[in-house]
């Protein structure tokens, strides 16, 4: 009778534990599975210009497209097949060097239709910067 007792309890203690990782594994917020599908937005506006001298940006393919003289707001969105560790990258340069008046460049990466990075950039005839994301 006590081995029976004693073989239970083992067999008790072993399924419980077995239970407790398992649920341990599991996780509220399960990480991406790459490669992935997603819709990208890059978004660009700004004060004190209407216009920014050279745009940037990972494309659909993951290339890069440069772009010039390019009217602000400025917006361009795609597909594009994602993988862990791809990178997506919005820079923008603008320079007036006889220029003392002050710009504001506001840079926006959008994914899913969800801000993932946003920076902006000021200066004095002279405005340049970039965000990054990173999947």
């Amino acid at each position: 009778m006590k081995k029976k007792i004693n073989l239970i309890t083992r067999l008790s203690v072993l399924v419980l534990t077995t239970l407790f990782l398992h649920a341990c594994n599991k996780s509220d917020d399960p990480s991406p599975s790459f490669p992935k599908n997603v819709t990208v937005e890059y978004k660009i506006s700004g004060t004190g210009l209407s216009k920014v001298e050279i745009v940037r940006y990972t494309n659909a393919t993951g290339g890069t497209t440069s772009l010039s003289e390019i009217s602000i707001p400025f917006s361009v969105s795609f597909n594009r097949m994602t993988d862990a560790g791809d990178d997506l990258v919005l820079s923008v340069l603008h320079s007036i060097p006889s220029s003392t008046e002050p710009l504001s460049v506001k840079l926006e990466i959008y994914v899913d239709n969800k801000l993932v990075e946003t920076e902006t950039y000021e200066g004095s005839g002279r405005v340049s910067g970039a965000v990054v994301h990173i999947f």
